[in-house]
């Protein structure tokens, strides 16, 4: 299945996922919907935990962009080795994040008067 007759269907994922993280992370970033945390059953959910929970989506999406071309060099394979690994350390690392925000609940930090 593709998405054009030039882009594969993993290509439109990525990119697509991507962007709305990008943009969920600018909203959090400029404080759009971060001054009530919204709780369902008791978990908070804000942009910020929202692109932190979805970041393994574009993660894996891109990791699949890269195993589906070919490439002849060592260095190519070489690179996509590395960026394979880093792309995965990210969905870890967001992964432990949302966790710790969504589940934990760090304690809120005291108002100034």
């Amino acid at each position: 299945m593709t998405f054009s007759r030039s882009r594969p269907l993993s290509s439109a994922i990525a990119w697509w996922s991507s962007a709305v993280v990008v943009l969920l992370f600018i909203a959090g970033g400029a404080g759009i919907g971060m001054e009530s945390m919204y709780r369902i059953y008791g978990l908070r959910f804000t942009p910020l935990t929202l692109a932190l929970t979805l970041v393994p989506i574009p993660a894996t999406a891109w990791v699949v962009v890269l195993w589906s071309r070919k490439s002849t060099s060592r260095a190519g394979q070489v690179v996509r080795l590395v960026a394979t690994v880093l792309l995965v350390g990210i969905s870890v690392l967001a992964a432990t994040m949302t966790f710790f925000v969504i589940f934990i609940r760090p304690i809120e930090r005291l108002q100034q008067p």
